[in-house]
This record gives structure tokens, C-alpha cells and sequence, in this order.
């Protein structure tokens, strides 16, 4: 298996949520390669992710191989989205100003055209994708399907990210004045084709409630901040 096939097989387990397989497998990855190999940076972040979905004590440690491997790799894009739990720590803390800051200065590192991982349209979908639930937190719907939209079209298909980014567009326009019928159609899709991926199924089957006795206030969103 190459360098690059690694790094693919890191992204597969990290959309596929096996978290505990893809720590074994970034593992295997440094003990070969370290920070110095082709897509390292990229893989690093997909586990730290993983390592915090997990609840494992390296979550740290992946972030700082994340960073080092980026930054000896001039893998600006990648460093970018290593910036991410800045942002959602901001959010959490409804620093919402600064934390939209922090997107901006992601989009800068993102200018790069730095042929190292991953590609500049996931960054922008993803970018997209936070800048949206900006505005979901400071409840100006109409700019969040706006941005959600844009997401949208930057997603793969039928992978967890896209499905995530429908769920938010579903859930802006019913806060935003849409009707509880559309939102029970939009979220009973949602609750099927999400079932490989468990935190969408979860916030799916939720706001599905919700729209389905007209309640808004049960809605939830589909980021974890």
C-alpha cells in the first residue's frame, strides 16, 4: 500500500465512523512514515478526529502531528481545517464574532495551491458548511440555507458530509418559515439514508420528531459543537 492509498484508506474510515480502526491504522501510518510523508498532515487530522469522537487521551497529540506535519509539508490546506476546534470551541463559548474570524483566517491558509491534501473544494465546501452554522447560531436562517446551499454543492455524493449539510439546509428553511410537511419529508429522507452514519441518523430522527408535531423548539442541529 503507497503513502497516498493510506491516506485514502484514512479518509474511508473516518467517513465510515471506525474510529478505533483508523487510530490503529494512522499509528501504523507514523510508525512508518512519520511527519514527513506524502499526505501525513491530512491523515494525522483524521485522527485526531477520530481520537476525540473516541473520547481517547491522543486526540492532542494527533492535532500537534497534525500541525508539524502540515507545516513541514507546506500543507497549508490541511493546516486550515486543523484550526477547526478553535472555531467550535469559540461557537461553543458564543464567541460567534471571533470564532467567524477564525474562518477567515482558515480561508486565507486555504488560498494555497499547495498539491498536498485535500482537495481546495472540500475546504470550501467545508468552510461553507461552518460559516453556515454561524449564522444558524445567531438564527438568520435565510443566510444559513444560503451557505448550506453553497456546502451542498461542493459535497460528494451520498457521503456522510453532504448528508450532514442536507440536514442543516432542512433545518434552516423549516426555522426559517418552512412548512412542518416539507420538513417531515425532508428529514424522513434524511433518517434513511443516514443509517450508515450515526450522529446524522440521531440528529435526523430528531428534528423528524419535532416536525412531525409542529415543534421547532425540539429541533436540533446536525453539527456537534
Amino acid at each position: 500500500m503507497t503513502q497516498t492509498d493510506d491516506v485514502l484508506r484514512a479518509a474511508e474510515l473516518y467517513a465510515s465512523g471506525d474510529d478505533h480502526e483508523l487510530l490503529s491504522h494512522a499509528s501504523e501510518f507514523w510508525a512508518r512514515h512519520g511527519s514527513t510523508g506524502a499526505g501525513a498532515a491530512e491523515l494525522a487530522r483524521f485522527a485526531r478526529i477520530a481520537a476525540f469522537r473516541a473520547g481517547a487521551a491522543e486526540s492532542d497529540l494527533w492535532q500537534a502531528r497534525a500541525i508539524s506535519a502540515a507545516c513541514q509539508t507546506g500543507a497549508w490546506r490541511s493546516l486550515a481545517l486543523s484550526l477547526q476546534p478553535h472555531f467550535y470551541k469559540l461557537v461553543g463559548s458564543g464567541e460567534l464574532d471571533a470564532a467567524e474570524q477564525v474562518l477567515d483566517e482558515m480561508a486565507s491558509l486555504a488560498s494555497s495551491d499547495h498539491a498536498d491534501p485535500p482537495e481546495r473544494d472540500l475546504v470550501d465546501g467545508i468552510l461553507s458548511e461552518r460559516r453556515a452554522l454561524l449564522f444558524a447560531e445567531r438564527g438568520d436562517w435565510p443566510r444559513a440555507a444560503e451557505w448550506y446551499r453553497t456546502a451542498l454543492a461542493l459535497c460528494p455524493a451520498g457521503d456522510r458530509r453532504e448528508l450532514k449539510v442536507k440536514g442543516g439546509l432542512a433545518r434552516s428553511e423549516w426555522l426559517g418559515g418552512g412548512t412542518d410537511s416539507d420538513a417531515v419529508a425532508a428529514f424522513e429522507s434524511l433518517e434513511t439514508l443516514a443509517e450508515p452514519f450515526p450522529d446524522v441518523h440521531e440528529a435526523a430522527r430528531e428534528n423528524l420528531a419535532a416536525a412531525r408535531v409542529g415543534d421547532r423548539a425540539r429541533s436540533v442541529p446536525f453539527d456537534l459543537i
